[in-house]
């Protein structure tokens, strides 16, 4: 039972769990990350400033057949997983840069870029739902692709259809955000604003 890395914000007591559970505080709080696919794995465990690592197998039960719908399920959770982690980092990125601009002295056009970057990452709100249901940002595009892909683990059978859509729909949402962004990068940098490492 290995999940993915939660994203920034959405692990455990971000939302509260683990708080209200069968006994406070020693509940374990639901998962809000997939479970990663078969195949070779490295743990990294900090305690004290020391770091151990470990490496481990993730074994499918041997009883389920790796068909190609499962392997699909696999290949879609990778890729969802993938894109909500590049959407969370783009997201601190484009944070960063509004402290920039907002840092430069006051013009229309740094004002504009200021008011499109804030539209496209706007600061977080806690999550209560596992799916916003405000519009798609960068704040929030990594949840629903990992929600979407959450969908998916319930069973090594084929992905539905409305499961299937679900996915390309935060694909289709995680491109179009990340076009943005790239262009907006793109307007920053021709301001000659140094982007932030």
């Amino acid at each position: 039972d290995i999940h993915y890395n939660p994203l920034p914000g959405t692990g455990p007591g971000a939302r509260g769990e683990g708080v209200g559970g069968a006994v406070p505080h020693r509940t374990s709080p639901a998962a809000t990350a997939p479970w990663v696919a078969p195949g070779s794995y490295s743990m990294r465990l900090t305690v004290d400033g020391q770091l151990q690592t470990q490496a481990i197998t993730v074994k499918l039960d041997p009883r389920v057949k790796v068909t190609p719908e499962v392997q699909r399920i696999f290949t879609l959770t990778a890729q969802m997983e993938e894109g909500a982690g590049k959407a969370a980092a783009a997201y601190t990125e484009a944070r960063a840069l509004l402290e920039k601009l907002k840092a430069k002295p006051q013009s229309s056009a740094n004002d504009a870029l200021i008011k499109r970057v804030e539209a496209i990452a706007p600061i977080a709100a806690p999550a209560a739902d596992p799916v916003p249901t405000a519009p798609a940002d960068l704040s929030n595009i990594g949840i629903r692709m990992v929600a979407a892909a959450q969908g998916l683990q319930g069973a090594e059978m084929a992905p539905t259809e409305t499961q299937l859509q679900a996915c390309a729909n935060q694909q289709a949402a995680y491109a179009a955000l990340m076009a943005k962004w790239a262009t907006l990068k793109l307007q920053a940098g021709t301001n000659r604003l140094s982007m932030p490492r």
